[in-house]
């Protein structure tokens, strides 16, 4: 029996037009109306979205309908955390009223972060492993991520290495 592949949409607990959703956002975080915007492919958990409007180009993470509330503020801090220390990573943007997680109340609920588009490739992507640079840079990102002074709730990750193998076993290729 083959199964059917899940696609980012069907990720979240909305079944309506993402185009609403996504000029809600645009209007919540004060970024001007969408020019474009088109749903990342591939990715685990949750629906990335680009976005581009004439401000920029941005891209919104718009939360799993598995996350609970409690996982969102998790992640989001995570982020938050991570960007203050210094840690290469997209700036997130604030909503007009200071926050960065969006609840869109029209969309079922749905929760979302906006942050800067970084256009750029994986070393996967590139065919070749990095450099001694590169690696060093990496090295220095890993000290920066293992300084933060933030010890979230631990959170069971299907992807952690503990649990990874089985993960993989599960999932058919």
């Amino acid at each position: 029996m083959a199964t059917e592949k899940q696609t980012p949409l069907d990720r979240l607990d909305y079944s309506g037009e993402l185009g609403v959703v996504v000029n809600r956002l645009a209007s919540a975080y004060e970024i001007g109306s969408p020019t474009n915007f088109s749903v990342i492919g591939i990715g685990y958990e949750d629906c990335n979205v680009v976005i581009e409007t004439p401000s920029g180009k941005y891209v919104a993470k718009i939360f799993s309908k598995d996350r609970n509330p409690e996982a969102i503020t998790r992640y989001s801090t995570i982020m938050e955390k991570a960007v203050e220390a210094g840690v290469n990573h997209p700036l997130l943007i604030k909503t007009a009223d200071g926050g960065v997680v969006y609840p869109d109340s029209e969309a079922n609920g749905i929760s979302m972060v906006l942050m800067k588009f970084v256009d750029g490739q994986t070393f996967l992507e590139l065919d070749r492993a990095p450099d001694e640079g590169e690696q060093k840079a990496v090295v220095e990102q890993a000290v920066k991520v293992n300084g933060i002074d933030y010890h979230p709730p631990y959170l069971l990750d299907s992807w952690a290495i503990p649990v990874l193998s089985t993960e993989i076993l599960r999932k058919p290729m």
